[in-house]
Parts: structure tokens; sequence; C-alpha cells
């Protein structure tokens, strides 16, 4: 019985936090973006993360954290947008030339395409593109973007 509660104490370890950083990943490193009134953690990509993480030895994760909430779409949006290039400028630093995987279903998928691609809509947060934040550093791999929407499911 101790194994399962030590098993469910380290599957809810996920929470992004500034003094624990997570490891530079041998395989891939994913960063996770909850969908709409999801409770912090994975959220429903999580099957996804877990299968990556059990096939590639050496994949880590890390969660975005931010409210993930209609009450005010916007801000939250911009909130994880934020966190998003925060979390891959950090990691890159760290870990240069460890590939990346973005990951994010419903809301997250809103902000993951805010942090990639930018955003110059009226109400939300302007931000540049992923390109022009690391235009004058080193190269950063982004492996792959998966973006999960209720009707869209993409791979960028």
């Amino acid at each position: 019985m101790r194994g399962i509660f030590e098993l469910a104490l380290a599957a809810t370890s996920v929470f992004k936090r500034a003094d624990d950083p997570p490891a530079c990943a041998t395989s891939v490193h994913m960063m996770v973006a909850r969908g709409t009134d999801e409770p912090a953690g994975l959220g429903r990509i999580g099957a996804v993360v877990r299968n990556v993480t059990l096939s590639l030895e050496g994949s880590n994760y890390e969660a975005v954290d931010y409210p993930a909430t209609y009450v005010d779409y916007t801000g939250s949006v911009g909130e994880a947008s934020d966190d998003f290039v925060n979390m891959i400028t950090s990691y890159h630093k760290r870990c240069p030339g460890t590939p990346i995987a973005l990951l994010g279903f419903s809301q997250g998928a809103h902000a993951l395409m805010d942090a990639v691609c930018g955003t110059q809509v009226a109400g939300f947060d302007m931000q540049p593109d992923l390109a022009s934040t690391f235009q004058s550093s080193s190269k950063l791999f982004v492996t792959r973007a998966l973006v999960w929407t209720s009707r869209l499911t993409a791979v960028i």
C-alpha cells in the first residue's frame, strides 16, 4: 500500500517551482498547459505525457502554473503564455540542446499558440512570437508542439 501512496505523491509533484527546476532531460522535456477549469497539474493531456515518459527513458515534464479559468479568460491565457515563454527561456538556458515539446489542451493550447506565434489581438496581452524572443540568443530546439482542442488536434 505504501508503494501506491508514493506513486500518487510523485504523480502530483509536477508543478513548476522556482526553487525546484526540472533536471535536464536526456530524451525530451515536455511543458504542459491544461485545459479550462481542469485542476492544477497536467489535466487531460497528462495521458500523452505519461505515455511519452514511459516510452522515452530520460524524458521529463513540468506543468504551466496558471488559473485556467473562464472568469478572466484573456488574463488567464496571457498568464499561461507568459509562463510558457519564461519556462522555455529558463529551461533552454539551463539545458541548451535538449529537445523541448510543448503540449496544450483547450485554453492551454490557446496559450501555447500565443507563446509560439505571438499575439496582437485586442483584449489579449501583446506578445512577440517565440522566434523574436530567441533571435539574438543561441538556437532553441522545440521538437514538437501539440495543440489539442475539442475540435482540432495539430502537431506542429
